[in-house]
């Protein structure tokens, strides 16, 4: 089962698109768009996930040493433009040229999120409304 995930902002080095995977979860295979990022910084992260639902909150947090995402859907302000990817419509393009920038206003259903080291900080977690 996905999580839903937002995030204020967020700003990353080495940010890519490397492409669609499936990969194999309790539910069984799934088709995932696969985001990577050298290092990553954000604001007002808030994760929800299960039945009945747990949501988790963090004022900000880092993460460095390499992040990968695994995701659903992704939705996000770059540059000023919004833009909205899924599996069936993934990026045409890297969503950010340079690889280093701010996102902002994402949104995701993630199947995985994995980073070499994270730091989260103002953390709330419990039950209730997502």
């Amino acid at each position: 089962m996905p999580a839903h995930v937002t995030i204020a902002s967020m700003s990353v080095t080495g940010f890519s698109y490397q492409g669609l995977q499936t990969i194999t979860t309790s539910a069984g295979s799934v088709t995932v768009m696969v985001f990577t990022m050298s290092d990553a910084s954000w604001t007002s992260l808030s994760l929800c996930l299960g039945t009945p639902p747990l949501a988790m909150t963090y004022a900000s947090g880092t993460a460095s040493g390499g992040m990968t995402l695994h995701a659903a859907t992704f939705a996000a302000t770059v540059d000023g433009s919004p833009v909205s990817y899924t599996v069936a419509s993934p990026p045409s393009a890297q969503p950010l040229p340079t690889g280093s920038g701010t996102l902002t206003s994402i949104s995701a259903s993630v199947i995985g999120l994995f980073a070499g080291s994270a730091s989260l900080t103002n953390a709330t977690i419990g039950g209730g409304q997502c």
